[in-house]
């Protein structure tokens, strides 16, 4: 059997004869496959590089096709290294002299330390195991060894990519860096100079972070390339379900496109299978599809998927094999194993309001509670109740004054007018829901973006009995 290049990333297999069964097995390729008179044409991928492999391990692999191979079994070796470092529980983990802004935990410095210099990875960690720290972490040390100089993260659900700047990387960031993230409004004078001054940063480490939906827009995607194309990045993309859809518009702009041009990848997810090994398809084929073995969803369905009547996925087969593939490019971790783990973490999560929740928000803000001056609940603002002015004449019977309590009182009052608002109601003179059609309100979507990312059960804490009427309708 000869190997031979083709043409478009294929490969032609010449057979000395087509006897001995060979016929049969050249019928028989995973992935893409065709008669050209008495030879085959196939897709270079990895299921069907490793079916050749299998099948005629004494090929001659000639002109360009042997760059094929050596390629793929460099992967397939570090992929066994991989497997190996996670299941050897005497591999100590070693840093290699990288220094931590904030000391990791153990699984976390196991994760660092067998992912950190592959191009493609996946770190599918439970929440509240510190898969961003692992991530910022890597970062850091592939700048400090000149492999990259920018960091992008594509975040999901909505809010979750100014955490990162705002709080993940102030938190484990060892190396000078400037960070920015997409907004809605980036057409201003003040975001278009903050982006250029991004883009024309040369001596620290480049950070921007955009969310997932802004995808639909031309401009992100202009942005996104622009960026790629410039810098040597590290692509992340954080919760990566959201990409779990192949035929989407924005999966596929970022897996056929933006992928391709990032030195490294990455994918975070706290679950990587939710509903089914389909979900897995564009997830690792943004990493590599060689590491799948297919760059088509028809052929990795044909191999992993049962279809009925429609195109219906009813089942899936060639599970083992599936997991034998991603085994040595993924790393999984659930709480429960983790026994470093702090007891709780506690984050916080941003979220936009809705157009209409942002109106009334606006206009309380400017107004500074004066829609509500002559309430009650103004009354107590101003120091009117009975026990601000008690508390006004014990002031004055010991030469002190009230006027930090009574700010307490104006703050807390406003505060809680706020989240009214920013929980789908307006607070007026009637207490209802603030009309915005069938959309929820902004609290309630970041909500229920993170119920879609726990595992297991999950205890709620609400304020207004209105909170709660939603909450059992969404859940109940």
């Amino acid at each position: 059997m000869i190997i031979s290049p083709h043409k478009e990333n294929h490969l032609l297999a010449i057979p000395g004869e087509l006897g001995k069964g060979n016929f049969a097995k050249l019928s028989q390729f995973p992935g893409f496959w065709k008669w050209q008179e008495r030879n085959l044409v196939f897709r270079a991928t990895g299921a069907n590089l490793l079916y050749v492999l299998n099948n005629w391990p004494d090929a001659e692999w000639i002109g360009g096709a042997e760059k094929f191979r050596k390629d793929f079994l460099i992967q397939q070796g570090l992929g066994e290294q991989i497997v190996r470092a996670k299941s050897d529980p005497a591999i100590v983990p070693d840093d290699k002299g990288y220094k931590y802004k904030r000391q990791p935990m153990d699984h976390q410095r196991k994760a660092f330390s067998i992912s950190r210099d592959t191009k493609a990875f996946g770190l599918f960690m439970e929440q509240g195991t510190g898969k961003t720290k692992v991530t910022i972490d890597t970062a850091c040390y592939l700048f400090q060894k000149g492999e990259i100089d920018a960091l992008i993260v594509i975040a999901w659900p909505n809010g979750v990519h100014r955490n990162w700047v705002e709080y993940e990387l102030p938190e484990d960031m060892s190396v000078p860096y400037m960070a920015d993230f997409w907004s809605s409004n980036h057409k201003t004078l003040h975001r278009k100079k903050a982006f250029d001054k991004i883009l024309g940063e040369k001596k620290k480490l480049r950070v921007f972070t955009f969310n997932i939906e802004a995808f639909v827009s031309e401009a992100a995607k202009g942005m996104l390339l622009k960026m790629l194309g410039q810098w040597k990045c590290l692509l992340v993309i954080d919760q990566s379900a959201s990409i779990k859809n192949p035929q989407a518009k924005r999966t596929k702009f970022l897996v056929d496109k933006a992928a391709a041009l990032a030195s490294f990848r990455r994918v975070l997810d706290g679950q990587p299978v939710a509903e089914g090994a389909d979900e897995l398809y564009s997830q690792f084929k943004f990493l590599d599809p060689w590491i799948i073995g297919h760059d088509t969803w028809t052929a990795f369905r044909a191999e992993f998927c049962e279809v009925g009547f429609f195109n219906e996925i009813k089942g899936y087969k060639n599970l083992d094999e599936l997991r034998r593939r991603i085994d040595g490019h993924c790393y999984r971790v659930l709480s429960r194993d983790c026994q470093d783990l702090p007891p709780r973490i506690y984050k916080k999560w941003k979220f936009d309001l809705t157009p209409g929740e942002r109106r009334i928000f606006e206009e309380l803000e400017s107004q500074d509670l004066a829609f509500f001056k002559d309430s009650e609940s103004a009354k107590l603002a101003t120091g009117h109740t009975q026990e601000a002015v008690l508390m006004e004449k014990e002031g004055e019977a010991t030469g002190e004054t009230c006027s930090e309590t009574l700010e307490e009182h104006r703050a807390l009052i406003k505060n809680m007018r706020l989240q009214q608002i920013s929980s789908g109601w307006w607070p007026g003179e009637e207490f209802k829901a603030i009309e915005e059609g069938d959309k929820l309100p902004g609290r309630a979507q970041a909500l229920m973006a993170l119920l879609q990312q726990s595992s297991g059960k999950c205890l709620i804490f609400a304020r207004f009995r209105a909170d709660l009427d939603l909450l059992q309708k969404l859940l109940g």
